[in-house]
């Protein structure tokens, strides 16, 4: 999943479960069953269910957005930059509501972009040696992938 910014739940569809209004979630552009092959294997995250959408609409194929009753189209399938958005519950994933908006949001895209290109994509392993340059968000992300495994050496690079 590679997230966005941190909203908070304003309302909920009919058929939405596992959110309620006052949730705290970071909206993806890549959804999760949680129940297809993909999602099982803990290999990738591109659900077979709910794919990853180019077209700028829902995956029903409408968009849930006007203005002056001209469509507007989703940036991915979260619109994270607009001020209201409608999304898929599937492409949320719900954060703890103690954190406040602003810390949450350093959770989005930043620090999964560096905890999921060392860990998903680099393989960092037992014994490899990783320079981090800088200690933003990205670089953060990063180092704690040495807390699932102590072995890893690395140089914080502060630029």
């Amino acid at each position: 999943m590679i997230p966005c910014e941190c909203s908070m739940v304003e309302s909920v569809g009919e058929n939405v479960i596992a959110l309620k209004e006052g949730d705290l979630v970071i909206p993806t552009y890549l959804g999760e069953c949680g129940e297809c092959e993909n999602c099982r294997s803990g290999k990738t995250n591109l659900c077979l269910e709910h794919p990853l959408t180019l077209n700028g609409l829902m995956l029903d194929g409408t968009s849930r957005m006007s203005i002056r009753g001209q469509r507007l189209y989703h940036l991915f399938s979260c619109s994270t930059w607009a001020g209201y958005m409608v999304v898929n519950a599937n492409y949320l994933v719900k954060i703890d509501s103690r954190i406040a908006l602003s810390e949450a949001s350093f959770l989005s895209c930043g620090f999964s972009t560096g905890y999921g290109a060392a860990w998903k994509e680099a393989k960092v392993e037992k014994g490899s040696s990783v320079a981090v340059l800088g200690l933003g968000a990205v670089g953060l992300g990063v180092c704690m992938v040495k807390e699932y495994d102590m072995y890893i050496e690395f140089k914080m690079l502060q630029t």
